[in-house]
């Protein structure tokens, strides 16, 4: 015997016949999302609910970051989810450094130093006390949120920072800083792109851009022809937008990531960018023209670290099963 009108809705959707009107306004809820969900399993090419919505995006009032390339290039969906569907993330209390935000508390408290050196030629980077006042002075430009026995983390950060900023790569014997958070707007292969240099030094050879990490590895590109995030986006753009926009009547002649917790150039820009890195940029400008943002991560799930949508993309093995391809379990 049914025991309850929750227990009638599940025998009506195991035992409903096609066409049947559902009994309610929730059993037909229900009926929807049970299609919905069937579909997204099956080996169908993916729909509107995962991502192909077969609208085209209107780029050309739309700025691009890197950030947001990097991302349409890795996993079109992640892509579709946070900047179409403009879904949030999920708000959770910080008890320790989230690795954005240690980024933006690293760059904003070298920004502040550099600064303060440039500014007085008898301060030095090595400056334990002024390398302090800065750090300070950056927790309370980012708003840092109150976190858990902060003062004693603070003596961590402060110590990898010290070490850093006393490395020879840090700033070269003849480097001058020309610019410090150097923004910019371009357009750059058919797109208006903006983003933010965090250092331009004037060397003997010429300019060099450069880019502050506070990872220990290069930061993962665009998808290659074998669907891994291997294709370089970030230094060619700023190369290619540097020339054409800032110091017109100077010469780029490099452009490097810098690593803030390792104290070394992680990556020089190479004189000719990735081969395929105009067919990666095409695949994301087609995805705009053709409405299609199917959950496609690369084939290592790089596109996955750190995703606020995976409640929403349920990527798992399902996706071996679509006919598109979609990538790695």
């Amino acid at each position: 015997p049914i025991a309850s009108q929750e227990e009638q809705r599940q025998l009506a959707l195991q035992q409903r016949e096609q066409g049947e009107e559902p009994i309610d306004a929730v059993l037909a809820a229900a009926v929807n999302a049970f299609e919905v969900e069937s579909y997204r399993e099956s080996s169908h090419t993916a729909n509107e609910y995962d991502g192909v919505i077969d609208v085209a995006f209107d780029h050309s009032d739309w700025t691009f970051s890197v950030s947001q390339l990097t991302m349409l290039g890795q996993c079109p969906f992640k892509w579709f989810t946070k900047k179409i569907l403009k879904l949030g993330s999920p708000t959770e209390a910080d008890t320790d450094l989230t690795p954005s935000l240690r980024g933006n508390l690293y760059h904003k408290v070298v920004e502040l130093l550099v600064a303060a050196v440039q500014a007085n030629s008898e301060l030095t980077l090595t400056d334990s006390d002024l390398l302090r006042e800065k750090f300070l002075e950056a927790e309370e430009a980012i708003s840092l949120p109150a976190l858990p026995a902060w003062n004693r983390q603070r003596e961590d950060h402060l110590r990898t920072l010290s070490t850093v900023l006393r490395t020879p790569d840090f700033l070269p014997s003849g480097a001058e800083p020309l610019a410090l958070e150097e923004r910019f707007e371009g357009e750059w292969e058919g797109l208006s792109v903006t983003g933010r240099i965090d250092r331009i030094d004037r060397t003997p050879d010429g300019l060099t851009l450069i880019d502050y990490k506070t990872s220990s590895q290069v930061p993962k590109g665009l998808k290659d022809s074998n669907g891994k995030a291997s294709i370089d986006l970030q230094l060619a753009l700023y190369r290619d937008v540097a020339t054409m926009h800032l110091f017109l009547e100077e010469t780029v002649t490099a452009a490097q990531y810098f690593s803030l917790t390792k104290g070394k150039i992680l990556k020089k820009s190479a004189e000719v960018p990735h081969p395929e890195l105009p067919v990666a940029v095409e695949n994301c400008k087609e995805a705009l023209r053709l409405g299609r943002y199917p959950v496609q991560p690369d084939i290592k799930g790089v596109a996955c670290n750190y995703c606020d949508f995976d409640l929403v993309c349920r990527k798992g093995n399902r996706l071996t099963r679509k006919e598109n391809d979609c990538g790695a379990n």
